[in-house]
């Protein structure tokens, strides 16, 4: 069980970060700032769970709260770019910059 909410987590995320890059312009600095608030934020309360200033069940509560919330803003992302998580966007501002190689030749 634990394996398969691992891999649902990692699609979740996969998805959000996917759309972060697409929108912004490519940005793999927020892309790994995204990140690193994630894995701060997942540290920050593990750590306060270990000292007991949080209880383990409060714990457990705030990490069940942050998978629902990424698997619902996933779905939303999935349904309002209908798949697509916004990438033509950012392909037509690339190839607009030459940043992309000519498929014509």
């Amino acid at each position: 069980l634990n394996t398969l909410m691992f891999v649902l987590v990692a699609i979740a995320m996969a998805v959000i970060f996917t759309w972060v890059f697409n929108n912004t312009k490519g940005s793999l600095f927020l892309a790994i700032l995204l990140h690193a608030s994630i894995d701060g934020t997942a540290t920050y309360v593990h750590t306060l769970a270990v000292r007991e200033i949080l209880a383990a069940s409060a714990a457990a509560n705030i990490e069940l709260g942050l998978i629902i919330g990424c698997f619902v803003l996933a779905l939303i992302l999935i349904l309002t770019t209908r798949g697509r998580l916004s990438y033509e966007s950012y392909q037509r501002q690339a190839e607009s910059l030459d940043l992309c190689p000519s498929r014509e030749g």
